[in-house]
């Protein structure tokens, strides 16, 4: 849900309060609010936020960049939060990029993403942003995993971004399986992607470039307790054949709240010219 005030002469939103914008319009000398609307209502213990513009630098938990050589086994995090470990793959210098063979090779986090979460009461805001940059050289395998702990398909895990037989899948854990998953046509091979997929507390959104390719509604995530992402990595609880994917990746960035779309169309603008 978007929030914004209309623009009256020199209206402006002029103060913000714990991520919700609140409009205020000034009125000659006379300062009056004409506008605060919050949403916000519970799902099984999470609470669902709306979306807003101008929230993707404030809201960025890690930025892994695959673009340079890997240092002591862990890509670069221009947050400096969330350590990492790389297993089996591979700088590729032509690319610059990671190299991932297909067989047994992944990158994951090493420390959770819960702890990154806001709060607000007494209750962590469920949403986030995962985007990631990705070069698929075959049609099937993983492309980002959702972990309750560091190991992979152990204990709480699921893909979350698959590619099977040629098409992206999108979907999030909700208790008794994946939600309904969100499915993008047949894709070209051997071309860079910027895959993104946000959740809000209720709607999940899946974009493809910065297009938007589909969204599901009244969905109820149901996160670990303790998050960890890997890329690349085998999952059996999967959308298809569960495998590891043969594949380059270059960013891998997460956001602790659902980004607008403009914010995903920027940022897709601001890597294109690196590749």
């Amino acid at each position: 849900m978007n929030i914004s005030a209309l623009r009256i002469g020199k209206s402006k939103i002029i103060s913000h309060l714990f991520g919700h914008c609140i409009p205020l319009m000034y009125q000659g000398d006379n300062l009056s609010i004409f506008q605060a609307l919050f949403s916000s209502f519970l799902l099984r213990g999470q609470i669902a936020l709306p979306v807003f513009q101008g929230s993707a630098k404030s809201s960025l938990v890690a930025a892994y960049d695959f673009s340079s050589p890997p240092v002591s086994g862990q890509a670069t995090n221009e947050m400096g939060t969330m350590s990492s470990s790389i297993f089996e793959a591979v700088f590729h210098a032509a690319s610059n990029s990671l190299s991932m063979d297909g067989t047994n090779d992944y990158f994951r986090t090493n420390s959770s993403i819960s702890s990154h979460r806001p709060v607000v009461g007494s209750s962590k805001l469920q949403s986030f942003t995962n985007i990631v940059w990705v070069y698929p050289r075959e049609s099937n395998g993983v492309v980002i995993s959702e972990l309750g702990q560091s190991a992979i398909n152990t204990g709480y895990h699921y893909a979350q971004i698959e590619l099977v037989g040629g098409v992206i899948k999108f979907a999030v854990w909700i208790g008794s399986g994946h939600s309904s998953a969100i499915s993008s046509s047949q894709i070209v091979l051997n071309r860079w992607y910027m895959l993104a997929l946000t959740y809000d507390g209720s709607v999940l959104s899946a974009y493809i470039d910065g297009t938007l390719i589909g969204q599901k509604s009244n969905v109820v995530w149901d996160p670990p307790t303790s998050g960890y992402y890997c890329l690349g990595c085998k999952d059996v609880t999967d959308l298809g054949d569960g495998s590891y994917l043969s594949a380059y990746f270059k960013y891998f960035y997460i956001y602790n709240t659902a980004l607008h779309q403009s914010d995903i169309q920027a940022l897709y603008r601001e890597k294109l010219v690196t590749l």
